[in-house]
């Protein structure tokens, strides 16, 4: 009897120490977050050439996600909404330890140059993987922006989003 109890009871630590959550329950839940970084843009001319390079920041945003599982298959939803901003939907696939955000259009807040303000409407991708209660998301953008006669380009990005999951 000793023995079987002393067996089960070694099975259930193993299986307690050898299991972490992975998948859409990993991921669920309501956070905080707080989004910043910078891009790259390349200047171009009214002919579509490419006269400059130049690195640009984000205004840095806050708010509320909410990540909801749609089905068995690890598809999430995920919403996104910033303070006095936007929100954003995402349609988003949990698998494993990741979740990939699919292409969403949305609009950021950006500083050009001489701490010009523009708007401009971006495709956003993304992949996030969760550290204890932290979601840290990886965010690509792609798009443009026209002032004028010169079109803003964005040709590279590093946009990181921290979230802390609210208890």
């Amino acid at each position: 009897m000793k023995r079987v109890v002393f067996v089960c009871i070694v099975s259930l630590i193993m299986l307690s120490v050898s299991c972490s959550k992975e998948g859409p329950g990993r991921f669920e839940g309501s956070w905080s977050f707080k989004t910043s970084g910078s891009m790259t843009v390349a200047v171009k001319d009214s002919v579509g050439m490419v006269t400059s390079v130049i690195p640009v920041s984000l205004v840095t945003e806050s708010g509320q996600m909410h990540v909801v599982r749609k089905d068995r298959d690890g598809n999430m939803l995920v919403t996104m909404n910033a303070i006095g901003g936007d929100v954003t939907v995402y349609e988003a696939v949990a698998s494993g330890k990741e979740l990939s955000f699919g292409a969403s259009g949305r609009r950021l807040s950006m500083n050009l140059g001489d701490m010009t303000l523009v708007h401009p409407y971006v495709v956003s991708t993304g992949v996030g993987e969760r550290f204890d209660d932290v979601l840290v998301v990886r965010f690509s953008y792609t798009g443009e922006v026209r002032l004028g006669n010169t079109v803003y380009e964005i040709v590279g990005s590093d946009v990181e989003c921290v979230a802390t999951q609210n208890k």
